[in-house]
């Protein structure tokens, strides 16, 4: 595949659509290029998910229309993050998954390779990989920006013809935690950034209650995309507990955060904005919530009065 320049984009999410393969970890995005760190096969191979460019891609839904006899579709992501994962599993226990994505810093490490195989999938240019006990196959829509990425460890799937049967659907695809949001926001409030800049619109939502977090950890995650730019701000609260020996307070949740930063005051409530100022989190020990707010376009005296406008 034609190398283009690979530029990094960090993510602000700490859920999203990645998925653990047998013979590694992916996130799949726009085109992509193979960067194996030893060729010899049996060993480490790396590739890179990049853009082509930077103009930003409405993600359209895609799904197979062809799965093997016994497997059934259990899991749908949400897809705000610019890219949504579907799990196929049957009876045994073996699954399929589909994720493809719009451009974006993707990478997938794989261990153990057995063969490495150039393939087309509709006229566009692939890449199966069969590992020990697994095989995935990547390819890309350079046109389209979209890339695509199908893994099984179910040896005996054809993976070809399940990548040439995905096509675009006419409706979004319902995630499976869609009724986990409803009731996260019911629980822990519908927050929003207020006083968005211009061009920004509100891109999706996802969350789960604390019910689904063994009684005390819920969590609501939020995101802003200006299509303009292709630029994005990640909003989230989440409730928290502290270890027994932790007295509830502000300066022992925020020495959590995991970046060092100046102290702020936001709303009324103790926070920390990072020194880049491309972060910032304020904690309610009253309602032990913590909120964060991540972007690496609106930074600054800019990302703190996003802050102060979350309602």
């Amino acid at each position: 595949m034609e190398e283009k320049h690979f530029q990094k984009l960090k993510r602000s999410l700490r859920r999203g659509g990645s998925h653990a393969h047998d013979c590694g970890d992916c996130i799949c995005g726009g085109a992509h290029k193979d960067r194996p760190e030893n060729t010899e096969l049996g060993n480490y191979s790396e590739i890179s998910f990049e853009a082509a460019d930077e103009s930003y891609v409405d993600l359209k839904p895609y799904l197979p229309e062809s799965m093997p006899e016994g497997y059934e579709r259990t899991f749908v992501s949400d897809s705000i993050s610019g890219s949504q994962t579907i799990h196929y599993t049957n009876e045994d226990g073996k699954t399929v998954i589909f994720e493809y994505g719009k451009p974006d810093t993707m990478e997938l490490s794989l261990n153990n390779i057995e063969s490495r195989d150039k393939v087309k999938v509709g006229g566009h240019e692939g890449i199966l990989y069969t590992c020990a006990n697994s095989r995935t196959l990547l390819w890309t829509d350079e046109e389209q920006g979209i890339g695509y990425d199908l893994y099984t460890d179910d040896l005996s799937v054809d993976l070809l013809i399940i990548a040439e049967s995905v096509a675009e659907q006419e409706s979004p695809l319902v995630p499976t935690q869609a009724e986990s949001t409803e009731l996260a926001l019911a629980e822990l409030g519908d927050f929003a950034i207020s006083d968005l800049p211009e061009g920004y619109t509100e891109a999706g939502v996802s969350g789960a209650p604390t019910s689904e977090g063994g009684g005390w950890y819920g969590y609501v995650s939020k995101h802003y995309e200006n299509r303009e730019t292709n630029s994005m701000i990640s909003f989230s609260y989440e409730t928290y507990r502290l270890a027994d020996e932790k007295e509830n307070t502000a300066e022992n949740v925020l020495a959590l955060s995991g970046f060092d930063g100046s102290e702020v005051e936001v709303n009324g409530l103790p926070g920390l904005i990072s020194a880049d100022g491309i972060r910032i989190t304020w904690v309610d020990t009253e309602r032990s919530m913590r909120f964060h707010i991540y972007s690496e376009t609106v930074t600054g005296e800019e990302i703190y009065a996003l802050a102060n406008s979350v309602r």
